[in-house]
């Protein structure tokens, strides 16, 4: 398993130092900021710096993560192409790209009037669903137990159409503060997108999540257009790109 690279970039007084260094301080990670590094560079060598800071900070970088070490970067400008670069070079791979959302606040004009929680009773029905979506090629042995976890805690909204599941919700595992916070995804069936389904589905378990007490998170691919369309239509605001080498 490799080491995860955390970045913090943004304005002054945004908060991204004092979000960076509680990171670093919980994963006991590698912190390198860079502001720091081109004072030093500019004290110590006299350096009108540039780019300096940032290259040097790569090569550092990559020598934590070559010996398994997290690293946190503080840094003020976007630095996804620099870094996508470096990790491509380092690892012989390319990272994988993803926004990561936090939610804000619901939309009054959200019907969520068709969307109905899922029980264990229509399994049969999310089973078949998700061979539309899939194929029937696709294993499934792991389908039922999901299911049967999920929607125990009433993650899975669905909509129905011409007799059969068109859009469902699900909410994969994330491996930090289960408990507290839930990680949404959504399916739809091609012939029914563009409908607003999806937007009605992810609604209805965002309203149940905030009725609970917990916090609706949202991931996806920085090129799934669609996904981040959802997400903005339901009050989720983008945080961060998350670049993956796994």
């Amino acid at each position: 398993m490799h080491p995860t690279l955390y970045i913090f970039s943004g304005l002054p007084g945004t908060g991204k130092t004092t979000l960076a260094k509680a990171v670093a301080g919980h994963f006991k990670a590698a912190y390198f900021r860079l502001d720091t590094l081109e004072h030093g560079l500019q004290e110590v060598c006299g350096l009108q710096v540039q780019g300096e800071g940032y290259r040097l900070t790569q090569r550092l970088v990559a020598d934590n993560l070559g010996v398994g070490n997290a690293v946190v970067v503080d840094c003020c400008n976007p630095w996804e192409l620099t870094i996508k670069a470096q990790l491509r070079q380092h690892f012989d791979q390319q990272p994988q790209h993803a926004y990561l959302y936090y939610f804000n606040t619901l939309p009054d004009n959200i019907d969520t009037s068709r969307a109905r929680c899922l029980t264990f009773n229509d399994y049969a029905d999310f089973f078949h669903f998700h061979q539309q979506q899939y194929g029937e090629c696709h294993q499934h042995d792991w389908l039922e137990a999901y299911f049967t976890a999920i929607a125990r805690k009433g993650y899975v909204y669905g909509i129905y159409a011409d007799g059969q599941l068109v859009s469902a919700t699900d909410a994969p595992d994330i491996p930090y503060m289960e408990e507290c916070i839930v990680e949404i995804g959504v399916s739809t069936l091609p012939h029914y997108r563009q409908r607003g389904y999806a937007r009605s589905v992810v609604g209805a378990l965002v309203k149940h999540l905030l009725a609970t007490d917990k916090v609706p998170l949202w991931w996806c691919a920085y090129n799934n257009t669609a996904s981040q369309r959802v997400a903005q239509s339901v009050g989720f605001v983008k945080l961060a790109q998350v670049l993956t080498i796994s």
